[in-house]
């Protein structure tokens, strides 16, 4: 039986290689920093273009305790996998992917959550498509997260955080 399970477990892992995985906090930050993100009903995926230049998609999922407990987390993330693992070959492209789980991932239909993956995933390409198009490989200056100029001399105004009482007008 032992001997099943590793056969079962080298099979699993052949699929989905470390090499397609993302597997340090620094690179599920990245792509949440610089990448752009698409809602969907179950899920949220995230996508980033790769700093290395991989010809392969690399997938980080991840279920947050709203999602449900332990057990309905690691089945949305096992869902998920296997939403990646049988559309790899739709997957075009290099770049990174997260993907967070919402709740009623894992109630839904694999049919409509199929078509959620495929919908988000189509919005997602055509947006980074645009940044890369937009962007082109000069940097503009532009902190794209705060939407201020990085380059320049002048300090940033810190404002004062708001008392309770304020309208602010």
């Amino acid at each position: 039986m032992g001997e099943n399970n590793r056969a079962t477990s080298k099979i699993q892992t052949q699929q989905f290689p470390k090499s397609s995985r993302l597997l340090r906090r620094i690179d599920f930050q990245r792509v949440y920093r610089q990448g752009v993100r698409v809602f969907g009903r179950y899920i949220v995926l995230f996508g980033a273009p790769q700093n290395e230049n991989d010809l392969a998609i690399r997938l980080g999922v991840t279920a947050s305790k709203k999602v449900g407990n332990a057990v309905v987390r690691a089945r949305s993330k096992r869902r998920i996998r296997e939403l990646f693992r049988r559309n790899v070959d739709v997957t075009e492209g290099s770049f990174d992917l997260v993907i967070n789980a919402k709740r009623g991932c894992a109630r839904v239909s694999w049919t409509e959550l199929e078509y959620e993956f495929h919908r988000c995933l189509r919005d997602l390409r055509s947006r980074l498509q645009r940044q890369s198009r937009s962007s082109g490989s000069t940097n503009d200056g532009y902190h794209h997260s705060c939407h201020q100029r990085v380059d320049s001399g002048r300090p940033v105004r810190n404002l004062p955080p708001r008392r309770s009482g304020d309208t602010g007008s």
